[in-house]
């Protein structure tokens, strides 16, 4: 199951969740990997925000690799 961010304390009490750009992005690249429990991993969350604005997934998952 895929997971989001919260959108207010109120959607969160009752379960709604709202997946933002950077989800989807880190999403995509984890599929690219072929390893969606990176998207558990707080190093992967944050490389991958820091680049969704910038690159593609396919690009990311490269740079991961290189890692």
């Amino acid at each position: 199951m895929r997971t989001g961010t919260f959108a207010s304390p109120e959607a969160a009490s009752l379960g709604a969740v709202q997946a933002t750009k950077a989800d989807e992005f880190m999403w995509q690249v984890a599929d690219e990997l072929g390893m969606p429990n990176l998207t558990h991993d707080a190093d992967f969350q944050l490389f991958c925000l820091n680049l969704h604005d910038t690159s593609s997934p396919s690009q990311a998952a490269e740079e991961w690799n290189r890692r």
